[in-house]
């Protein structure tokens, strides 16, 4: 797998969590059990990369990431992103017309 599709993929779970139950936090075990077949290093650059965007704030222990929370702006981000996908899809169509 792809670092950022990787990285993708644990934005989306943290994201789903958060609508789910407002969950915010959390722990290197349950990010870890998502996808156990990858190298602890190769998910510990995932969470860096985006923490690169500003997306999650990690606290580190024992070179992992023992405690990702995902920030408000990732949150924004996810709550905003099928208004902008309708958007798109608007503005297609208008330039289908034209």
């Amino acid at each position: 797998m792809k670092l950022t599709k990787l990285a993708d993929k644990y934005l989306s779970y943290m994201g789903q969590c958060y609508f789910k139950s407002r969950k915010k936090i959390f722990d290197w075990e349950e990010l870890r059990t998502q996808f156990p077949d990858e190298d602890e290093e190769f998910i510990c650059d995932a969470m860096r990369l985006l923490k690169g965007e500003n997306l999650i704030t990690i606290l580190w222990a024992d070179n992992v990431a023992y405690q990702v929370t995902l920030n408000a702006s990732a949150i924004t981000n996810a709550e905003n992103y099928p208004r902008l996908k309708k958007l798109y899809e608007i503005v297609k169509e208008l330039r289908s017309w034209i």
